[in-house]
């Protein structure tokens, strides 16, 4: 009796675990763990089976001591995948992704690519975030804008697919945060002669407005529909000759 239930206890533990996810923000300098150990959570897919994969190097970190690694010295070329915990985003949220990489000088080229997808298998990584061409021997950072269609947990995947006989990979303080929403234009409207003039000031990160209409007042920001124009300025002249309008602007980046 005692037997059996250790077992099951161990089972619901194991399910428990199995679905565990983070919501944003989400970091990862992969110094929680003794290198060459991945964090936990973290899965490693050695495609060509070899005996190089993602692993954590305490030499090479951006923030030290560590760092995932790859080293791409190897006859077959890399055709390897680091994926990341499970991660809860929402529908409707913009993220941005930013990481740390390098490589050893310009005398060989890493290609890395990076993914995201709804399991932590090579089949499910199905959208392709950025690619990267690695030559420099110390740290750059990039960073890439992430979307989801609907409400659910998604993976990241690291790609490393350099050629044959190449060096290594280092990739570094990976996070991932939900972009500040952007403040809401103050709109003023003014009846001029050629029509409407809409005005607004500058809100701070945007690089654009987007100028909504409606001949009736929505139900909501969603009900507005698509917008009638986009401009980098403050200001737009609307010339309908409708009695009543209705006027939303949005600011975007």
């Amino acid at each position: 009796m005692k037997k059996g239930l250790a077992i099951m206890t161990a089972m619901l533990l194991l399910a428990v675990f199995a679905y565990a996810q983070i919501t944003p923000p989400f970091t990862a300098n992969f110094d929680g763990t003794e290198a060459p150990s991945l964090p936990s959570g973290w899965v490693n897919i050695n495609v060509e089976g070899d005996y190089r994969s993602w692993i954590t190097e305490a030499s090479h970190g951006h923030s030290a001591p560590n760092c995932l690694y790859m080293n791409t010295n190897s006859p077959t070329g890399s055709d390897d995948w680091a994926i990341s915990p499970s991660l809860h985003l929402s529908a409707g949220t913009s993220y941005t992704l930013e990481f740390y990489y390098r490589s050893d000088c310009p005398h060989w080229t890493e290609l890395l690519g990076v993914y995201l997808g709804s399991a932590a298998t090579i089949a499910a990584m199905q959208t392709h975030l950025t690619d990267v061409s690695i030559t420099s021997c110390t740290y750059a950072a990039t960073s890439v804008t992430v979307t989801v269609p609907s409400t659910g947990n998604y993976f990241l995947g690291f790609y490393a697919h350099s050629a044959a006989y190449m060096n290594f990979i280092a990739v570094d303080d990976v996070s991932l945060v939900a972009a500040t929403p952007l403040a809401e234009p103050v709109l003023t409207i003014t009846k001029v002669s050629r029509g409407v003039q809409l005005d607004w000031g500058n809100v701070p990160g945007a690089n654009s407005y987007k100028i909504y209409a409606s001949n009736d007042i929505p139900t909501s920001p969603d009900a507005w529909g698509l917008p009638i124009a986009s401009t980098n300025s403050f200001t737009y002249l609307y010339t309908g000759a409708e009695r009543y309008k209705f006027f939303m602007v949005r600011a975007s980046n």
